[in-house]
């Protein structure tokens, strides 16, 4: 079974809400690969952050996960790509 890159866009409930979500995340996955932020509109960024987990179901148990961190309106799974063979 190989890895999977995967991206997840979260918006926060409110404007500078972002690195208080990061730290809760870096509890749940220590092992962060990327992150960046995307504007999304009245001062408002969504945060985009990249985990490599091992391929199967379980990102979208993880987008679970992340939606119910403080302070997260909305988690979703962008893309998931196949990582190595």
């Amino acid at each position: 079974m190989g890895s999977v890159a995967v991206v997840f866009k979260i918006v926060p409930e409110e404007a500078g809400a972002l690195p208080a979500i990061l730290e809760e995340i870096k509890k749940i996955v220590p092992s962060i690969q990327k992150t960046s932020e995307e504007d999304i509109g009245f001062g408002i960024k969504a945060l985009m952050v990249t985990i490599v987990m091992p391929d199967g179901p379980d990102a979208f148990g993880f987008e679970e996960k992340l939606n119910t961190l403080p302070g997260v309106s909305r988690a979703e799974l962008i893309s998931a790509d196949r990582i190595g063979v």
